[in-house]
């Protein structure tokens, strides 16, 4: 579900059909259960993005990837041991995590510690054809719409991805957040971004935990048609 930031700049949009990618790596699992789960999906990330990227050109379809923005990085390090390799960009602290948000970021290169950096990646996804958009989704994963992440943590976030894309001479525009938990929509609209993936409005999404996810298979299998949202 793709949605306009009320930015004060009048937009009009026509039926579009967005395909938006979430690129992460291992940010998007270290809290998850990290390489014990998704080692292996991870070995196989680079191919699969390799192979996708040949079928949307093979077909002529554009499509958003929404980087986290630590991806864009080739390396990065600790000024000292278990120091934060990161501390311009801010973090929380969560009950329902027990050690700081990067912990797990390894603070070497792409050469040593591929899942956690991906500027190989972004440069696929740019030299491709047809276009492809490059959005954010976040510079960690961070959970925005959890009550311990501060609109300054959530500034912080977005604005070090718009910093890192700059470098590469890209705009961000399109945001996808983490889990799609939407939050901070003004943080957004001051960094520039003129839309933002929510959660899709569907008959299951307001069951419970197994009831959802239930639904959410069974919508899949099935290949139903998607939501038309007439508010855009």
């Amino acid at each position: 579900h793709i949605s306009p930031l009320a930015n004060g700049k009048g937009i009009s949009m026509t039926g579009t059909f967005v395909l938006s990618l979430d690129t992460e790596l291992a940010w998007g699992t270290m809290d998850k259960g990290g390489f014990r789960k998704y080692r292996g999906h991870l070995e196989k990330t680079r191919r699969n993005i390799e192979s996708l990227l040949a079928l949307l050109e093979r077909y002529e379809i554009p499509a958003t990837w929404a980087f986290v923005g630590h991806l864009l990085l080739e390396s990065c390090r600790r000024e000292t041991a278990g120091a934060d390799p990161h501390p311009d960009v801010l973090t929380a602290q969560f009950p329902w995590y027990d050690r700081p948000w990067h912990y797990h970021d390894p603070a070497g290169n792409r050469q040593s510690d591929p899942f956690w950096y991906g500027d190989d990646i972004l440069d696929l996804v740019r030299e491709a054809t047809p276009g492809h958009e490059v959005g954010c989704h976040t510079f960690s994963h961070l959970p925005l719409n959890d009550p311990a992440v501060s609109r300054d943590i959530a500034a912080s976030q977005v604005r070090r991805c718009c910093e890192l894309a700059a470098d590469r001479g890209i705009q961000l525009e399109s945001f996808v957040y983490p889990r799609n938990r939407v939050a901070h929509l003004d943080v957004l609209a001051q960094e520039g971004f003129t839309c933002y993936r929510g959660p899709e409005r569907s008959w299951y999404g307001g069951l419970p935990g197994p009831l959802g996810r239930g639904g959410h298979f069974v919508y899949r299998l099935l290949g139903m048609t998607p939501p038309v949202y007439r508010d855009l």
